[in-house]
């Protein structure tokens, strides 16, 4: 799927936590993307800039296409995207990346490994999965601060209790003092038959995947998109 340019304009935005804002985007008719895939928004500035968000909406959503981010500060992208309004235009590269899940090529199951906005591939890959009747086990864990802090934390309390095949283990260190690495720990056995992806902070990613190989799995089995 090669990369174009694209206009489209916003349709809605909303605060879904503290400083975490998603926008919809109006969905070009020949614009087309696979879950786990991102946009490189074009940031106005004298010497224009683009910045690289992750598609938070399910590839069957043809209304809009959805991106969620957290604010940062002094950041002149998520500056950007927090000054946006309706009807205002955004220019994007896309789609872009390799972080896709292949059914055709995945071991029995899977798990998906994140930190803060680290989860919104994953929010696009399990909606999409579970949408097209993927029937092997899905496991997300995910860490934040607490309830308020997590993405889309009801939404996928009710996926797990609509599917049996989906279950949810959110890290509140805030609640429980607990971080992401602590639930890996926990929920992942040596004998997990399956690939693992992982998304979030360098930092994260790196101490993850040293537990991952320590417990005795290859590095074939594990997928990475990190940013800083």
């Amino acid at each position: 799927m090669k990369a174009r340019a694209f206009v489209s304009r916003v349709l809605n935005v909303k605060n879904i936590a503290p400083d975490i804002r998603k926008i919809c985007l109006s969905f070009p008719s020949d614009f087309s993307f696979d879950a786990g895939q991102y946009i490189s928004i074009k940031i106005p500035s004298q010497n224009p800039i683009r910045r690289s968000y992750s598609i938070f909406s399910k590839p069957s959503d043809k209304d809009s296409i959805e991106i969620c981010f957290k604010r940062i500060l002094n950041g002149p992208g998520t500056s950007f995207l927090f000054s946006l309004k309706p009807n205002d235009k955004v220019e994007f590269f896309g789609p872009l990346g390799a972080f896709k899940v292949d059914t055709n090529l995945m071991r029995k199951n899977l798990i998906c490994i994140s930190a803060g906005t680290g989860v919104v591939p994953f929010r696009s890959i399990i909606l999409n999965l579970l949408e097209s009747g993927f029937d092997k086990n899905i496991i997300l864990l995910s860490g934040h601060k607490d309830e308020n802090s997590a993405i889309n934390y009801n939404e996928f309390k009710e996926l797990e209790s609509k599917f049996s095949n989906f279950k949810y283990y959110p890290a509140l260190s805030e609640f429980n003092k607990e971080h992401v690495q602590d639930i890996v720990k926990k929920v992942v056995k040596k004998d997990f038959d399956g690939d693992f992806y992982l998304c979030g902070k360098l930092e994260m990613i790196e101490e993850v995947v040293e537990i991952l190989n320590k417990i005795g799995f290859e590095e074939d089995r594990i997928h990475l998109e990190s940013y800083n």
